[in-house]
Order: C-alpha cells, then sequence, then structure tokens
C-alpha cells in the first residue's frame, strides 16, 4: 500500500453489487427449498405418511422384534422395567400406518408385560389448545414439551409404585 494506512476503493454502483447478492441468494434459497422438499419426502416414506404401506411395514415389523427383544433382556433383571413411550401419532392422529404402528406398541406392551405411555394424546391436546409442545423451527420438545414428557413418566412411575 506503499507506505499508506487506507486504500482507497474505486468508486462503484452498489446497487450492482446488491442485486448480485439478492441474485445469488435467490438461488441459494431455491436450493435451500429443494433439498428441504427432498428431506421431508424422505421423512414422509419412513413415517408412513405415503401411500407406500409395505416399506413402513417391513420397516415396523423389523423395530417391533428389536423392541420385543430388548424388553425381553430387560425384564430379565428382576428389578427391571422396560416402558415404550408411544409419540407415533404426534401431529397426525389420522393417519392409518401411525395408528397402526401405535396399536401394535400398545398390544406389544400389553403381551410383554411392558409399560405403556401414550405420550402423543397429551402432546396432541397441548398443540389444540394453542400450547406447542415442539420448537417452531425443529421438531425437538421444547419447555413445553419436557413439561408434558416429565408428567407423564412420573404418572407412570407413580401408579407402578402404587
Amino acid at each position: 500500500m506503499n507506505g499508506k494506512r487506507i486504500k482507497r476503493k474505486q468508486a462503484r454502483l452498489f446497487l450492482n453489487d446488491i442485486l448480485k447478492e439478492l441474485k445469488s441468494f435467490k438461488l441459494k434459497e431455491n436450493s435451500i427449498k429443494e433439498e428441504k422438499a427432498n428431506i421431508l419426502a424422505r421423512q414422509r416414506a419412513c413415517s408412513g405418511k405415503t401411500k407406500h404401506f409395505q416399506p413402513f411395514n417391513l420397516i415396523s415389523a423389523v423395530n417391533l422384534k428389536i423392541i420385543h427383544e430388548l424388553g425381553n433382556k430387560v425384564l430379565l433383571n428382576k428389578k427391571s422395567s422396560f416402558v415404550i413411550i408411544d409419540s407415533f401419532q404426534f401431529n397426525d392422529e389420522t393417519s392409518p400406518p401411525l395408528q397402526f404402528a401405535s396399536n401394535w406398541l400398545k398390544i406389544l406392551s400389553e403381551h410383554s408385560r411392558f409399560g405403556y405411555i401414550p405420550l402423543y394424546k397429551e402432546l396432541n391436546e397441548s398443540k389444540e389448545n394453542g400450547n406447542s409442545p415442539q420448537w417452531k423451527h425443529d421438531s425437538h420438545f421444547n419447555e413445553v414439551g419436557n413439561k408434558i414428557f416429565a408428567k407423564s413418566m412420573f404418572e407412570y412411575l407413580a401408579n407402578q409404585l402404587n
């Protein structure tokens, strides 16, 4: 910089720079929207929210077997309990695959001496009352959701001790 502390930039129309950045941002935004749509499509395929029930049923059967084996291993220790917390129908109580999954979890729990908590009922009730139990931009529980979860667990454990 030839001993100078500052270097003067060449004068340009800053409007052109802003328009270029907006165009670049718009392209990135479209790319992000496409990727988000792809992710949501993959999530629906895995969650059973599509018309293609075969993969969901197959995945469910494998997962139920894993849960059953895990629960039986836990119950081998006489001081332990195995509790299934069902949130399948949270946000969508009308989806047949999700209803199917909840019903199977409940049946598995009854026949295998596992505990069962239908958490989705209280989560959906809270949401219907205007108290969303999850963060706005992701599906993790917020303070309301964590309170509902903790309350459900506490009530379940209190009933087991009585």
